[in-house]
């Protein structure tokens, strides 16, 4: 039995889509994996009525996931493209790969905002912002207050 690398017999399609779902699997992992001991700590501290550094842990894993569904469901299309028989070449397959830097690249520079946006949105308590600002201090200050002119007044903390 000898095994050779064959680029001609390559069914670019499903290696596309197999990096697809490399990516995705990467976005659904991250949120368990890559979790630092700091935001561990954070997270599991004790706190009165409402725990904002939780709920923004669940706002983060919830973007993550939508992230990684996302990318596992095009690379599974992309694969099942090429089950159908769909042939395409080695160019075409780089191209159907260029969206995935401009994929990370938004989520890496939408991340502070999407996330405490979803924070405070999904917040039941009327917090002071200093309570706000306590559990997002690494969010730099024009995101911190650019984010909160996109809530409603009444969302907005006091």
């Amino acid at each position: 039995m000898d095994i050779a690398l064959s680029t001609t017999q390559a069914t670019w399609l499903a290696v596309a889509g197999l990096l697809w779902d490399m990516a995705g699997a990467f976005f659904l992992a991250k949120a368990l994996i890559f979790v630092r001991d700091f935001d561990l700590r954070r997270r599991s501290g004790t706190y009165f009525d409402l725990s904002i550094p939780l709920l923004r842990s669940f706002c983060e894993q919830r973007r993550d996931a939508r992230y990684g569904l996302s990318l596992l469901a095009a690379g599974f299309s992309l694969q099942l493209g090429s089950a159908a028989g769909v042939r395409v070449s080695a160019s075409v397959c780089a191209a159907a790969l260029l969206p995935l830097p401009v994929i990370w690249h938004h989520y890496r520079y939408n991340a502070d905002r999407a996330v405490l946006l979803a924070t405070l949105r999904v917040n039941f308590i009327n917090s002071g912002i200093e309570v706000w600002r306590e559990a997002f201090k690494d969010v730099p200050e024009k995101t911190f207050a650019d984010t909160l002119k996109e809530l409603p007044t009444r969302q907005r903390p006091s």
